[in-house]
């Protein structure tokens, strides 16, 4: 790391919408041996998460903000229209 610098970045966007329900803990686990400190979800699959216009539903969201807060994984939450 670089004189000064507090603490280096280091992600993946993760796709929860895509894997098995009960993977969950093990992506994270896999996250956390490879250095892993920061996710960005969501960014691809937000029509999932708002189905009409003003009408959401983050229970998929809520789900991996709250696994990742408990590993100490930095969540980016991304929207595409």
């Amino acid at each position: 790391m670089r004189p000064g610098m507090k603490e280096l970045l280091y992600g993946i966007a993760y796709y929860d919408e895509y894997m098995p329900y009960e993977r969950l803990d093990q992506d994270i686990r896999m996250m956390k041996e490879a250095g892993i400190n920061n996710v960005r979800i969501a960014e691809l699959t937000w029509s999932t998460h708002e189905p009409q216009n003003g009408v959401f539903d983050f229970t998929s969201v809520d789900r991996v903000l709250d696994a990742m807060h408990e590993a100490g994984i930095r969540v980016i939450v991304e929207q595409h229209p």
